[in-house]
């Protein structure tokens, strides 16, 4: 049914007791369908709406919902029931960057073992156009950081701290079920060896990289936590890996890494080059300077985002040369390029 309201009474939406509205565009993706089935929906009347002065369409989100589940359409939304607001809002708000209710309202999930709402909001993030790596960092990354604050603090205990990241685990084992993979990027990134370092039982970061590289097209042979240097060697020269990331969490160090670097440089074979990425909150804000690298490329990087813009620098050199390969700032100049700042980086 279509209702004419002025525009004064679509502005306000921003107050807590207002109905959401959504736009066409908006529901078709919430419903995964094409925006013409929206309108032809809305124009025999089986989906309410309301026109703007202008003639734009705009659906209460709620009776969006409940026309999706009436005709037996999958949205990330059904699961919400009463939350569904809340939860709408605080992903609008990830849209313009602020993740902070988004964050506050996983938190109390986790606490109140509700986790099964995870992975639905974190695919409606996706589905509004959010891109992943931000969606990890901004979002998954603050969550278990806040996770490991309130155990620090004595909010929790170390049963709720771990119970709480096997959740998150499982929301990320279901997203990577979703994802759509890109396009393959350049001939020098087709494969890449990923995981924790020795002795760092945490793998949910290296986890995280997992996706990231293989929303873009790679494939990923995933070694999971504590992985000793040598390994990330032999793996990388089975599978003939173009890339090697390594996550370091505390209380593991710069020290670690550069013993690391250490051990893969004196086995690196330049028959089988490949490109090596270090990353991890034991690292971040820290300089990583291993005297001897002989890599196509190093590189430390303290998000998720930075390494999202450093892969994209690497495809988009598919020519690149063993000299700019091995130009210490050529990680940096990438991210430069995609409006990133750093403090220390390729080395």
């Amino acid at each position: 049914m279509l209702q004419r309201y002025p525009t004064s009474t679509l502005t306000t939406a921003h107050r807590e007791d207002a109905p959401i509205l959504v736009t066409s565009q908006e529901a078709a993706r919430i419903c995964r369908v094409h925006a013409s089935s929206v309108k032809r929906w809305c124009d025999a009347g089986e989906l309410p709406c309301r026109l703007t002065a202008g003639g734009h369409r705009r659906i209460v989100l709620e009776d969006l919902v409940a026309f999706a589940r009436h005709a037996g359409l999958t949205t990330p939304l059904a699961a919400f029931d009463d939350q569904l607001a809340a939860v709408w809002r605080a992903s609008s708000q990830a849209g313009d960057g602020r993740f902070d209710a988004l964050v506050d309202l996983w938190f109390s999930w986790l606490m109140a073992d509700e986790p099964a709402l995870l992975d639905p909001s974190l695919g409606l993030l996706l589905d509004r156009g959010l891109p992943l790596a931000a969606v990890l960092d901004q979002g998954v990354g603050r969550l278990m950081r806040r996770v490991g604050d309130a155990w620090e603090e004595g909010r929790i205990r170390i049963g709720d701290e771990h119970r709480a990241s096997e959740h998150v685990m499982d929301a990320l084992h279901a997203l990577r079920g979703r994802l759509q993979p890109g396009l393959r990027p350049a001939a020098v990134l087709r494969r890449a060896v990923v995981g924790a370092a020795e002795g760092d039982p945490h793998h949910l970061g290296s986890f995280m990289v997992r996706l990231l590289l293989e929303e873009r097209g790679l494939t990923v042979n995933y070694l999971g936590a504590n992985v000793p240097g040598e390994e990330f060697a032999a793996q990388q020269q089975r599978w003939g890996a173009d890339l090697v990331c390594v996550s370091f969490t505390p209380p593991r160090g710069p020290a670690d890494a550069v013993r690391l670097v250490r051990s893969l440089a004196q086995g690196y074979d330049p028959a089988r080059p490949y490109h090596l990425a270090l990353g991890g909150g034991a690292l971040d804000g820290k300089v990583v300077d291993p005297p001897y690298r002989p890599f196509r490329s190093f590189a430390v990087l303290g998000s998720l985002v930075e390494l999202a813009a450093w892969l994209d620098g690497r495809r988009d050199s598919a020519a690149l040369s063993e000299g700019a390969a091995t130009d210490p700032s050529a990680a940096e100049s990438s991210l430069a390029e995609h409006g990133y700042t750093t403090s220390r980086r390729s080395t």
